[in-house]
Parts: C-alpha cells; sequence; structure tokens
C-alpha cells in the first residue's frame, strides 16, 4: 500500500490531553481510528479500508464500531425481504 505523509497541527491543550491518558505515542494511532470510524460512518470507505487506515483487523475494528455503536453493516428493507423469500421457501 502506498502511504502519503500528511502533517498536522493540533492545540497543545488536546495533545497533552491524549498523553495524559497515556497515549503520547498514540496520538497518531488515535487520529486514524478517528478518521476510520468517521468516514466508515459517512460510507466513504469500505470496512476493510476504515479497518486497514485504523491498523486493525476487520474483526477488532468491527469491535472498535460498537464501542460507538455503530453498525457494521446495514440491514435494509430489501434484505429483509430476501431473507424472507428464503425463509418461505424452507418452509
Amino acid at each position: 500500500m502506498k502511504e502519503k505523509h500528511i502533517e498536522l497541527e493540533i492545540p497543545e491543550d488536546i495533545a497533552f490531553s491524549l498523553e495524559k491518558e497515556g497515549k503520547s505515542e498514540d496520538i497518531v494511532k488515535e487520529i486514524k481510528k478517528s478518521i476510520a470510524v468517521n468516514m466508515f460512518q459517512r460510507k466513504v470507505i469500505s470496512l476493510g479500508k476504515a479497518a486497514e487506515l485504523a491498523g486493525m483487523s476487520r474483526v477488532e475494528f468491527i469491535g472498535l464500531l460498537k464501542e460507538y455503536n455503530i453498525p457494521a453493516y446495514e440491514y435494509r428493507e430489501k434484505d429483509y425481504k430476501t431473507d424472507k423469500k428464503s425463509v418461505k421457501n424452507f418452509s
């Protein structure tokens, strides 16, 4: 995977807050996770790409989404109707 280096400036008090939580070396990781969750939630990137950006496996990323009460998958009405037909065919 090609990577692009991006420089980001954040206020010192926010960096201090992250460091206070014991995450000083993980600031970049935390920011990447936040971006991944946000982009996934807005449907800009897939689950797999979001997990990759966050530096996590898909299972780990699904766990992270669960912490934020964000569904990993949509179960649309169309899916329900398809499933309902399938169940009916088995009866």
